[in-house]
């Protein structure tokens, strides 16, 4: 499997999961410049005139307005071809000229080493290769710059794309455990059947071999075997819990996810400086849907490894912490967590 097919790969999918979201572009523009401005004033207090920012997956318009307005320096780069032109439309239509864009490889940009104070990875670093997203960052900050990532984790369309193709490599009997886990979710499988053949067959992948990259260079796994086999001892306990099974598998891939994150950042040399959580949704009660309650981010006092989503929900569910969300229940909630690093020495 050729570096370049898993780079397309994962750039189709970031694209993708991006446009999961069926609101109008001017809501899902509104929100996200909601998200970006929350993100660069919880960075730094300061004015940014003197400051250079990059923006690693800047999307249609990432943190442009957020840094500009604060007079900052602002290199933005994205990876979906779709979205670079309207990128630059914005940018051409401010005519200024310490904003910029690029359309490059988030792991490989042609930027100066040690040149920026501040880079960024809004709601990307799922659609990234971690660990070298993040040495790409270090490489590019100067020795006192900050990274800022906000990353609600990896999402449920990625992490039942996981579960599910990896549940169905050493073939699937009627009538057992996995095959009814399987079929608790009958769209799943035709939504896999389609994204392999309108999005990994023309790169030259298949299901699997899209799988074990993300598995990988994301959640950390080194044994499928091992993976597959306690996703398939799991599916002995499924009875008619669907929704608790399913939930249960993505908390654990959430776990994976967010230890291989944390290793990453060890072994960098990176430490974390602030760490934070914001509110994001509230998953509808009545419709099942997203309605989104972009709120300010708050500082946790937690260990960075306890930042899981069981952790968040004991977070939540205290009465001091319950009012920043408008008393909405911890379990109905989706967040995003934030981690502000910096150098080691």
């Amino acid at each position: 499997m050729r570096a370049s097919s898993t780079n397309t790969a994962l750039r189709i999918v970031g694209q993708k999961a991006a446009k999961q979201d069926t609101s109008k572009p001017l809501q899902l523009m509104q929100r996200q410049r909601t998200v970006n401005q929350q993100v660069v004033a919880w960075m730094t207090r300061h004015d940014m005139h003197r400051t250079l920012t990059v923006d690693a997956c800047a999307g249609i318009e990432g943190s442009l307005w957020a840094v500009h307005e604060r007079g900052g320096r602002w290199i933005g780069n994205e990876i979906a071809e779709g979205d670079v032109s309207l990128l630059e439309g914005t940018v051409r239509g401010i005519q200024n000229s310490r904003i910029s864009v690029i359309h490059e490889d988030a792991h490989h940009l042609s930027l100066d080493d040690k040149m920026a104070d501040f880079y960024l990875f809004v709601f990307a670093l799922a659609h990234l290769r971690t660990f070298d997203a993040l040495k790409e960052a270090s490489r590019i900050i100067k020795d006192e710059g900050r990274i800022a990532i906000c990353c609600p984790g990896p999402t449920y369309w990625i992490m039942d794309i996981m579960i599910s193709v990896a549940l169905t490599q050493h073939g699937i009997s009627p009538g057992t455990p996995v095959d009814q886990v399987l079929r608790s979710r009958p769209n799943l499988t035709k939504n896999i059947t389609n994204f392999a053949a309108n999005v990994l067959a023309p790169v030259g992948m298949t299901p699997w071999e899209y799988a074990q990259f993300i598995l990988k260079t994301n959640f950390g796994v080194r044994s499928f075997d091992e993976f597959i086999g306690a996703l398939e001892r799991s599916a002995g306990g499924f009875k008619k819990g669907a929704k608790d099974w399913w939930y249960s598998q993505r908390c654990r891939l959430d776990v994976m996810y967010w230890d291989n994150l944390l290793a990453c950042i060890k072994k960098l040399k990176l430490v974390p400086v602030r760490m934070g959580v914001m509110p994001l949704a509230e998953v509808s009660r009545s419709k099942g849907e997203l309605d989104w309650v972009v709120g300010r981010i708050f500082d946790c006092e937690i260990a960075p490894e306890n930042l899981y989503r069981s952790e968040l929900e004991q977070m939540f569910s205290r009465s001091e912490i319950r009012g920043l969300t408008d008393g909405v229940a911890a379990r109905k909630m989706v967040y995003g967590r934030t981690l502000l690093l910096k150098k080691a020495g």
